[in-house]
Parts: structure tokens; C-alpha cells; sequence
């Protein structure tokens, strides 16, 4: 069948958070019709070249990886914000604590099962954008059912709950899990989870009013 893969929308997608960090970007598209292949710069300063090259199917979702892996380094590289901030990457399930120009902390997460923007409470996505934490909360009496029969746990959203500024949901935020299987996945019901014993590191980081990038899904 055939496929297209238009790096252009992805750029498109991401431009808001790129503009921040000074990103040169020229739109391309990659088309993967059994014929020749036009396969044009995406990152001005990390790819000069421009070829029409031969691509199969498997070479042609390799060119996807690599440029969205492209997408993630620029963004890192070009990533100069001074103050002490919290990028999240939902494509690699990684969140970074960086500070001027610098990771200070790259833990992996878990993040929602579904794909895309946010639009409501309840689909079960983790939203995209520049917010805020609002508040920093102690969650580790917090209970909750897990539907299992076993009613409800405490402590199932780990010591701390770092509640986000998101518009879609009040109920969106940074927490811990005592399903640390699922760090790594896309498992959560939108909230961004981590190991408990890497959240308590994160907690010495984290003020009120940080700003939290949250990247997009790749397109």
C-alpha cells in the first residue's frame, strides 16, 4: 500500500514549541510509491542535503524514525530556555529537566494510552503545549479503584501529584505509580507517571509556576 509521510505536517505540529528555541525549519515530504523518492531538508542547520533516492516500505518508516528522532536532538539542542523547566517528550516516553541549555534529569515516563491533543476529560490523552504547575501536592494517602475487586489503594499515585494548568482537565499532572512496569508505555488515563524513586528526585526541581513543554505526538 502505498505511503506518504508528510514531515511537513510534523513540523507544522511542533512549530510553536520550535519557534522558542530559534529552530530554523524547512517543510518536506517523503513519498513512498514504489517509485523514485523526493527527500528534501527538514532541519536547515541538520540536514543540507536534498536527494531523490529509491526507498522501500521499511526504508521509507526508517526516514520517519530518523527524522523524528532529528526533531527530538534539534529540539534538545536548540532548547537555550534560561530558567529551569520540564520537557516532555511523549514519542520516547522521556521527561528531561533542563536549565539553560543544559538536562539536568532524563527520566522515562509513562504517558497516556491515547494518541494526540487532549480534548476533554476522560480520552485518556496526555495533553500537548506549554503549561504551568499549578500546585504541588502530597498524594501518598491518595486512594484509587483500579477496577480490580480490590477497591481502593493508597498510595497508587506515589508520594507527590504535581498538578499541570491544563485547560482540558483540572485533573492532569506529574505523579508517581505502584505499577512501575508501565514507566516506559503509554498505560496512564492522560497523567504523566514515573518511578516513585525518581518523582522524589524531580521533587527537587519542581516549584510552583515551573514551566512544563509537553511535545507532541508524531503525526
Amino acid at each position: 500500500m502505498d505511503r506518504l509521510i508528510k514531515v511537513n505536517e510534523v513540523v507544522d505540529k511542533i512549530q510553536k514549541f520550535l519557534a522558542g528555541f530559534m529552530l530554523p525549519v524547512v517543510c518536506c515530504s517523503i513519498s513512498c510509491t514504489g517509485g523514485a523518492k523526493d527527500y528534501g531538508n527538514h532541519f536547515s542547520d541538520t540536514i543540507s542535503r536534498a536527494d531523490s533516492i529509491a526507498m522501500s516500505e521499511a526504508e521509507c518508516l526508517a526516514a520517519e524514525e530518523a527524522i523524528q528522532d532529528s526533531i527530538r536532538q534539534a529540539v534538545l539542542s536548540k532548547d537555550s530556555i534560561a530558567e529551569k523547566h520540564i520537557l516532555v517528550d511523549k514519542e520516547h516516553c522521556t521527561l528531561y529537566v533542563r536549565e539553560k541549555g543544559e538536562t539536568l534529569m532524563s527520566v522515562p515516563v509513562c504517558l497516556g494510552k491515547g494518541i494526540g491533543q487532549k480534548k476533554r476529560q476522560g480520552d485518556h490523552k496526555t495533553p500537548e503545549g506549554d503549561y504551568k504547575i499549578r500546585s504541588i501536592e502530597n498524594s501518598s494517602g491518595w486512594p484509587y479503584d483500579f477496577h480490580d475487586g480490590k477497591g481502593k489503594v493508597l498510595g497508587a499515585y506515589g508520594p507527590w501529584f504535581f498538578r499541570l494548568n491544563t485547560p482540558q482537565s483540572t485533573h492532569i499532572g506529574i505523579h508517581g505509580t505502584l505499577s512501575a512496569e508501565s514507566v516506559g508505555t503509554r498505560d496512564s488515563d492522560g497523567c504523566i507517571r514515573m518511578r516513585n524513586e525518581d518523582l522524589e528526585v524531580l521533587r527537587q526541581h519542581v516549584s510552583v509556576g515551573m514551566k512544563v513543554i509537553i511535545l507532541p505526538d508524531p503525526v
